[in-house]
């Protein structure tokens, strides 16, 4: 793998395996492909993220489902999960037990990167994408905070992304994986961290953004920032 994107790619199909001896020695291994358990733990992750929601009950409807709770109605949209595809995602290794009949990401940034990778694959528009990060400051676009890895991610993924980010919310873009993108980009970004440093949008306080400009290093940075 060539990035920190493509290595999470791999990492994760690999966890989407069964990986119980007994069980491979038994024959038990479910019905799915890797991956297709992988996308459907990517829908998994993305209604996490987006409804906020960190555990996944197989067995409660909406009504007696508390408010941390996903159910399987949550993922009517895909007609073609059934109850059974749904458990047998939730038991590879992406996910650990919270309970009886509950499941959540084993680790958080498994569910932020896979919430990323379904919306890449979606074919909803730049504006609709931006609508489920906005947090509207004024005439620009800021990140809501609980939503910054993922936003990341995504950066990681989708240029056209990446560019709103760069005009809007700069800063957050240091910590994306940036090891796919163009000069063009790295400046892009550059001069709007510059410019919003600037007029005093953002500033470096957080002691550790400062190891993240490494970055932005590009054949003429010298030129952009001398």
């Amino acid at each position: 793998p060539r990035s920190r994107v493509e290595i999470y790619e791999q990492g994760c199909l690999d966890l989407s395996r069964e990986i119980n001896q007994s069980r491979i020695e038994n024959g038990n291994v479910g019905s799915l492909s890797p991956q297709r358990r992988l996308e459907i733990s990517s829908a998994i992750a993305a209604a996490s993220i987006f409804c906020g929601k960190s555990v996944i009950n197989v067995k409660s409807t909406c009504l007696d489902a508390n408010d941390e709770e996903l159910v399987k109605s949550d993922f009517s949209t895909w007609d073609d999960l059934i109850e059974r595809d749904l458990k047998e995602s939730l038991d590879s290794a992406l996910f650990s037990g919270r309970g009886t009949n509950c499941f959540g990401f084993a680790h958080k940034t498994y569910e932020e990167f896979l919430a990323a990778r379904y919306i890449s694959k979606t074919d909803i528009d730049i504006k609709q994408k931006i609508s489920l990060f906005a947090n509207k400051t004024a005439d620009l676009f800021r990140v809501i905070p609980q939503l910054s890895e993922t936003a990341a991610w995504l950066a990681g993924m989708d240029h056209e992304f990446f560019n709103v980010l760069a005009a809007n919310d700069p800063q957050l873009l240091l910590r994306s994986d940036m090891s796919s993108h163009t000069e063009e980009m790295k400046k892009n970004l550059t001069e709007n961290l510059i410019a919003a440093f600037n007029q005093g949008f953002i500033d470096d306080s957080y002691w550790g953004i400062k190891r993240y400009y490494k970055k932005l290093v590009y054949s003429d940075i010298s030129s952009q920032v001398c």
